[in-house]
């Protein structure tokens, strides 16, 4: 390739870069950006006993009154296929979120069922079974839409009130029942249950929490 091709090829190539230049600059410029405002307002969380206190609440479980074995174990006592529960009031008043609800355990509970549990405590753990139930009952505290079972891994669900999802009124108080079942597998654990009976433990101030927190669905 001769001088002059060489200089005939690099200024075409110059021409080109700046017609691209000029080209790219010009559809650079058509960008519109569009501005807005808006207000965004937090939901409100309010959560408290009915009492309105928001600390430790003391709770007595007992026989409930339609429990098919009320009468065959001592009153105050729990045996294998027995439930024990008490209820609670919590007052979701102002709350602006779906809440789920959900009992457990506390800190120390587990380390007092295994003093009580004693030797058998690996094969009987499971069988301590610790639940919620929401008493949706007619007038004041009818509660629709509500599921899950009310432990820890499937929380009571207790949506958003009324046809426009409306906060949860005044005055309008939510009816908690916790529980704790001995489950009955029959024949299966026989001999653990019957060695537990034998020494009858009494488990002292078994810590429970009710826990309730803001329903987020996950994707």
């Amino acid at each position: 390739m001769n001088k002059k091709k060489v200089e005939i090829l690099v200024v075409t190539l110059v021409i080109v870069a700046v017609a691209l230049y000029f080209i790219a600059s010009t559809y650079a410029r058509y960008t519109t950006e569009l501005t807005a405002k808006t207000d965004v307002q937090v939901a409100k969380w309010s959560v408290k006993w009915k009492d309105g206190n928001k600390e430790e609440k003391d709770i007595t479980l007992k026989v409930a009154e339609n429990d098919p074995n009320k009468d065959n174990v001592v009153s105050g006592k729990i045996a294998p296929g027995l439930k024990l529960s008490d209820e609670l009031e919590i007052d979701l008043a102002g709350t602006e979120t779906a809440v789920e609800v959900y009992a457990e355990l506390g800190a120390d509970a587990e380390s007092k069922i295994k003093e009580a549990l004693g030797e058998n405590y690996d094969t009987l753990k499971d069988k301590f079974v610790l639940k919620v139930e929401v008493d949706s009952k007619s007038g004041e505290n009818s509660y629709t839409g509500i599921s899950g079972t009310g432990d820890k891994s499937s929380p009571l669900t207790i949506p958003l009130q009324g046809s426009g999802n409306e906060v949860f009124p005044e005055g309008k108080s939510v009816k908690v029942i916790v529980s704790l079942e001995w489950t009955n597998d029959d024949d299966a654990h026989s001999d653990a249950d019957t060695k537990v009976g034998e020494t009858a433990p009494s488990i002292q101030d078994l810590p429970v929490k009710l826990v309730v927190k803001q329903k987020i669905d996950k994707e």
